[in-house]
């Protein structure tokens, strides 16, 4: 039945006590007491033997004694609390301890024994109250009403799905199968281990349905199979009996097994499968014992053979050689198995009412095939207008309906196999919201609270760790989920599923365990005048609050939960009992809404949160102090200036969490020692001078706080002292857990901390400092002294490859993340190649994380003993590593391939993800492209194909392609060109091109502006219509690496809100208007101007962040300055105004043109600014102070007349030599604007010049010519080396409209010298490379 036992578990240790000695009680009292404590004992027995049986096989009158017992349990408590409560406290810590010493002096005086005498007599009172109504607990009238029929396990009906009937089974079924097979064989050699796959999950997620279409699929590859069901309490000689008769039924069917005991069974399975290859599948195992007896049958065989095990229990399935965790239904297989349910298949039509309540009834269901297939069966009854009233009242404890009885069936299968202790743990769960996470240590310190956690079943180890034990057996059991929250391989919550909470709140209700008020639910029956024992509100509106509460008698609560309430009784409820007060505040909390706390003499467990997380004017009260038995205080979640002073008083605090900002008194931490949880936030005050002094004081107490098991705070490190005393302090933590220490370490390199001494502690599970380097690995960082180490956040200088195998031996490490200070060392990860090395090399391991400095892995003798290999890291979830490519480089490590040998290795049935930080100081682009495309072709060899994601650092600081050309003495200007060898390309056949071809909807539009992003690989456009459009290059089969490149086009990117980028317009032709276009350093911001305002764009999210600079005048040209936020904006009135983005402000405006600014650019070496205009005139400034240092006109081809029209310049990479670009020529200038070379257009090209640029090299220009020529020429003596005639790359399809299609914007690729891009008078963007590179 349900929970039935109510208090009754606290309740009998309490009566116990007061039966010793010390207590010195009248003859008479003991008597009483003693008989009393014998007929509860006696009700205890029996309410166990009730709690094993299902409601609905027990009698009606048995169900209503059940509940009159449980009811007078907590009554009967709550007088024994009400009297020991008003003992002194003393200074014992054990409570039952300190109650006896104070209540043994008490008794010596009359009255005191005058009441007990009374309280004994008003416990008898209630007893004989329950007895007047049924009899002296007759253990005979226990009996369970007769069955009608013989019951069906409703599992069985899973065996008999047809094929077409399962959904989703594809991917796990075939994922199960490669896990059996090795690698997908089927037919594998018969000198083969058995291999054991257990397939865990809770009940209703398809397991045994997973099974059988393995087994169906497999069985006919095996001599012989066998498929049995378990079950809870199973008779192990009858499955060992099917086991054998399914494998061999003419053998064994009519044979005398039923003769034979289980030793004999055990044997003869033995002996069978010695010499035959078989495949069994055990459905259902319940047990570990159970499961011990079958395995020991199975583990001589050596044909191959398999065996599948199902189970619900996670200790079950860890003594299988794999695991494989069932998982939910996708959302796309839960509508196709929900729809075919209502349906009868896929294609019937769903209105948007209907459509919308399956969607909120699927996100319930949660992909689990039962509870979506029992909801089929209830919508299929009803008519598709009542769908969505489905949703707002779905609960699977209902009955008149085939699925959803066997569904609640199936759930109770797994809540009455649990013992007594864990029963209420779990009804407890009700208290919280639907789909929450819940905190583990909050809920445990709950249990303590409450008294599900006895201290006579501790047996030595502390409450919190035997409630510990209870929620794993719960997540052992599958009732609850485990939650890692925060971090990979530490469990610090859980979460219920739909159906279990269900369940959960139906028993919890039923039993009267918990009250829960929902406020969202409008519908909900406003309960009649009943007494709650625990009180949970969640969602009270302010117009609901005190009309609910109206319905409810709560001076007999013992947990008051409130969550997202927003509203304040309008006078506090009278909970003289209460236990466990858990409660959010409301944004606007009445005066006196907490003023009788100090009334509340059985508190045990305080948390209070606020709803506001501005209000930082609450105040603890402080009759606090009078909560003597208050063992959990948490006030994280709620803004507290300081902590009061009386905090100190409560001795038998053993959990206090304070918020970031609230202020502890010094002295506060070092009173309380029996503390075994403290969590706080930073100890620094902005208006406090002696932050030093009150941290040191801090670091001191924490010394002296022995008991603690969890501390999980913020310490910023500012000198060696401190340091070493914080290291004292730690050393002292003998029974240490979890620690958690943000902040900040010494600055710099001033002090390291040596790795000796520090922690002792062989219970430590969870360690995160990043407040403390050590000089090296801790030497207690070792198998032997943290046996029991998993989650290890830790930052160190440097680590050898000795500490690497010492991390590796660690045997329950979970998740590591070395944060390493020295990049220049190189860690290796170098697997020892002998098989015991191999097997225990980072066995559970499951997320990896080595930051700040390079690795390298290298597996290569693991991989030579193909036998150990499987075992490397053998459960990697996750891997983040970097990787130096520089240093790569120069030790020699290259080629590439070499940087992950035997990498497929690891985490070969469950590496998930793989992320590496790619550093590219002082690496060419090829260099890091080769390593990017290494690790690109290791993920797609590894079995499990992991997500791979690279993430280039410093990439400012990698080598540009001038350096790199410069670098390369084999790289001559000559060997460069003979990419372009063809003197005249004439024809399409002799280069490569791509074209973009212009927007049908946009006619008319020109591209007048162009470029290259200077580290992504995109391109970005701007039109004549004043959009601008980025081109990108993505990963595809034919690019893997996203390069730009003519052999696959770039697609158009916008994010996902389809916004374009438009510049700001005037009323005037915007095709006449001028057009810029330029983008930082970073690629991150572009800005942009169409002759109306400068808008400044984010280049993620193409969001404009700023506009400025409306006209008139217009600006017509714009350049970033290479360092700083400044931008040189050129403008229609010959000006230029130097702008900064940060400030937003112009800082000076330059005069010294006649004309408008047609070009900018800046020598970062030179510290000057050049411009150019339309008066063909240069002009030299300097960045310094911004003084024109130098001006000249540029000279007429021949000595022709003076030159007017646009004049553009650009900074060769030398910083030195500058290109003067103009319609008459192309020049060479210095840096003090003397003319070196100069071209004009004859012969071959005789057209008029409308752009060029310097290749990304320096070693040529790309010029394009107004009859859609491009030329190519030496950058040195502007020779012209190769001429590319319109008819190679522009189709002849496209029309002229009259005029000559040419390139109005040439732009080179800043990474690949010998690939440029122009954008066209037709709106089309050409990209060009040669044939050969």
């Amino acid at each position: 039945m349900e929970l039935v036992m109510g208090a009754m578990g606290s309740l009998l240790p309490k009566l116990g006590e007061l039966l010793k000695e010390e207590y010195g009680l009248q003859k008479g009292v003991r008597k009483k007491i003693q008989s009393l404590s014998q007929e509860l004992e006696a009700v205890h027995a029996v309410l166990r033997r009730i709690g094993d049986v299902p409601p609905e096989q027990l009698d009606e009158l048995v169900r209503l004694w059940v509940r009159d017992v449980r009811e007078a349990s907590y009554d009967m408590e709550d007088i024994v609390d009400n009297f020991l409560v008003r003992v002194d406290e003393p200074a014992d810590p054990h409570m039952l301890r300190r109650l006896r010493k104070k209540v043994g002096g008490l008794f010596k005086k009359s009255k005191a024994r005058r009441n007990i005498s009374c309280l004994i007599q008003e416990i008898y009172k209630k007893l004989d109250e329950v007895a007047a109504r049924r009899g002296r607990f007759n253990v005979d009238s226990i009996v369970a009403k007769p069955a009608a029929a013989t019951t069906i396990d409703p599992r069985i009906l899973n065996l008999f799905k047809r094929a077409t009937e399962l959904v989703g089974i594809e991917g796990p079924r075939d994922e199960l199968i490669n896990m059996l097979s090795l690698g997908g064989d089927v037919d594998m050699p018969r000198k083969k281990a058995m291999k054991v796959v257990s397939v865990v999950g809770f009940g209703g997620l398809g397991k045994t349905t997973l099974a059988k279409a393995v087994y169906d699929q497999l069985k006919l590859h095996f001599e012989r199979s066998a498929f049995v069901p378990v079950g809870r309490n199973p008779d192990v000689k009858k499955v060992l009996r099917d086991i054998l008769i399914d494998l061999d039924r003419g053998k064994y069917a009519n044979s005398d097994l039923m003769v034979l005991d289980e030793k004999q069974l055990m044997e003869e399975l033995e002996e069978f499968i010695k010499e035959k290859r078989c495949f069994i599948v055990i459905d259902d195992i319940w047990d570990k014992e159970s499961w011990k007896l079958i395995s020991c049958a199975l583990q001589d065989g050596h044909c191959g053979s398999r065996v599948v095990v199902t189970t619900r229990t996670y200790e079950v399935a860890a003594q299988a050689d794999e695991e494989y965790k069932i998982q939910p239904l996708s959302r796309d297989n839960s509508k196709k198995l929900l729809y075919a349910r209502i349906a009868d298949g896929e294609g019937k039509y769903f209105d948007s009412p209907s459509a919308e309540a399956c969607d909120k009834i699927l996100k319930k269901c949660g992909g689990v095939p039962l509870a979506i297939i029992t909801i089929a069966s209830l919508l299929a009854s009803k008519p598709w207008e009542d769908w969505p009233e489905v949703y707002n009242s779905i609960g699977f404890g209902q009955g008149g309906n085939d699925d959803v009885d066997n569904t609640r069936k199936i759930l109770s299968f797994s809540y009455y196999d649990m013992p007594s202790h864990l029963k209420p743990c779990l009804l407890y769960l009700s208290i919280f919201s639907e789909d929450q996470e819940i905190e583990k240590n909050r809920l445990i310190w709950m249990w303590v609270a409450e008294g599900f956690v006895h201290e006579e079943q501790a047996e030595g180890i502390r409450l919190f760790e035997l409630g510990e034990r209870y929620f794993n057996e719960l997540i052992n059991r599958s009732m609850i989920q485990p939650v890692e929250r925060y971090d990979e391989g530490y469990v610090d919550g859980c979460c219920v599923h739909d159906m279990v909470f269900d369940l959960v709140r139906s028993l919890s209700s039923q039993e009267n365990f918990v009250t829960v008020l929902d406020g969202n639910d409008e519908r909900q029956k406003l309960p009649g005048r009943s007494v709650a024992r625990r009180l949970a509100l969640q969602g009270i509106k302010e117009h609901r609050g005190d009309q609910l509460l109206a319905n409810i008698v709560v001076d007999k609560v013992r947990s008051f939960i409130a969550s997202e309430c927003n509203f304040s009784p309008s006078s506090p409820p009278y909970t003289p009992v209460l236990r466990v007060l858990d409660i959010e505040l409301p944004k606007k909390v009445n005066g006196g809404m907490l003023d009788h706390l100090g009334s509340l003499l059985h508190l045990r467990y305080l948390r209070l949160a606020s709803l506001s997380f501005t209000d930082r004017n609450f105040e603890l009260p402080r009759g606090v102090r009078y909560l003597k038995f208050l063992q959990t205080l948490d006030l994280w979640a709620v803004y507290i200036n300081e902590l009061p002073e009386e905090v100190g008083l409560l001795t038998q605090l053993v959990c206090l969490r304070v918020s970031w900002g609230t202020r502890i008194p010094d002295g506060l931490i070092g009173k309380l020692t029996s503390l075994q949880e403290l969590e706080t936030g930073p100890l620094v005050d902005d208006d406090d001078d002696d932050d030093d002094a009150r941290t040191m004081q801090f670091v001191k107490e924490l010394g002296m706080l022995t008991e603690l098991r969890v501390l999980l705070t913020d310490i910023t490190v500012t000198s060696e002292s401190m340091e070493r005393a914080l290291l004292e302090s730690l050393g002292n933590l003998h029974n240490i857990r979890l620690m958690s220490i943000q902040g900040l370490p010494l600055d710099g390199n001033k002090s390291m901390t040596s790795h000796e001494g520090f922690i002792t502690c062989r219970h430590l599970q969870y360690l995160y400092l990043n407040c403390l380097v050590f000089s090296g690995l801790p030497n207690w960082i070792n198998s032997s002294l943290a046996p029991n180490l998993s989650y290890l956040y830790v930052r160190v200088q440097a680590v050898k490859g000795q500490d690497m195998e010492t991390l590796a031996r660690l045997p329950e490490l979970r998740s590591l993340t070395l944060m390493l200070r020295d990049k220049t060392k190189l860690v290796n990860i170098k697997i020892p190649c002998t098989a015991q090395g191999v097997g225990y090399y980072f066995r559970k391991l499951r997320t990896l994380d080595i930051d700040g400095a390079p690795s390298w892995f290298d597996l290569r003798d693991c991989v030579s003993h193909g036998s150990v290999a499987s075992a490397i890291m053998p459960s990697l979830e996750s891997l983040k590593f970097e990787v130096s490519v520089r240093l790569l480089k120069d030790a020699a490590l290259l080629s590439f391939g070499k940087l992950l040998i035997g990498f497929e290795s690891l985490g070969r049935t469950s590496l998930q993800s793989v992320t590496v930080t790619v550093n590219c100081e002082g690496a060419r682009i090829l260099d890091v492209e080769d390593v990017e495309d290494a690790l690109e072709r290791t993920a797609a060899v590894h079995p499990k194909r992991p997500n791979l994601i690279t993430r280039r650092q410093q990439e400012e600081e990698m080598l540009s392609t001038y350096q790199e050309a410069r670098m390369d003495v084999s790289r001559t200007p000559d060997f460069v060109l003979k990419a372009w060898k063809s003197a005249d390309i004439v024809d399409s056949g002799h280069i490569r091109a791509l074209c973009i071809p212009p927007d049908p909807e946009a006619s008319s539009t020109k591209v007048l502006r162009l470029l290259y992003a200077n580290k992504r690989k995109y391109l970005l456009t701007l039109s004549s219509n004043a959009i601008l459009k980025l081109w990108k290059w993505g990963p595809s089969e034919k690019n893997p690496r996203g390069k730009p490149t003519t052999s696959v086009p770039p697609l158009l990117w916008q994010p996902k809100e389809g916004i374009l980028m438009t510049n700001d317009t005037t009323e005037a032709n915007i095709g006449a208007a001028p057009a810029c276009i330029a983008l930082s350093k970073d690629d991150s911001v572009i800005i942009s101007t169409s002759g109306g305002k400068v808008s400044l764009f984010i280049t993620e999210t193409f969001k404009v962040l700023t506009t400025f600079m409306a006209p008139p005048p217009a600006s017509t040209f714009l350049a970033f300055h290479p360092q700083y936020n400044i931008i040189a904006i050129g403008m229609e009135d010959s000006s230029i105004r130097i702008y900064d983005a940060f400030k937003n402000e112009v800082l000076r405006v330059l005069m010294g043109h006649q004309e408008k600014i047609t070009g900018l650019t800046f020598s970062q070496s030179m510290n000057v600014l050049v411009s150019s205009g339309a008066d063909a005139q240069l002009c030299v400034w300097s960045t310094d102070n911004w003084e024109n240092k130098k001006s000249r006109y540029i000279g007429p081809p021949s000595n022709g007349s003076a030159l007017v029209g646009d004049t553009m310049v650009q900074f060769h990479y030398d910083q030195t030599h500058l290109l003067v670009v103009h319609e008459s020529q192309l020049a060479i200038y210095d840096g003090k604007l003397e003319c070196l070379h100069s071209w004009s257009p004859r012969h071959a090209l005789p057209y008029p010049i409308s752009s060029a640029v310097y290749s990304s090299d320096g070693f040529m220009i790309y010029a394009g010519f107004r009859d859609g020529a491009i030329g190519i020429f030496d950058a040195e003596s502007l020779r012209l080396e190769c001429r590319i005639a319109p008819s190679a790359y522009i189709p002849s399809s496209v029309p002229s409209g009259g005029g000559i299609v040419y390139p109005m914007d040439v732009a080179a690729n800043p990474w690949y010298p010998n690939q440029i891009a122009v954008g066209m008078s037709d709106g089309a963007v050409h990209v060009l490379e040669p044939l050969e590179d």
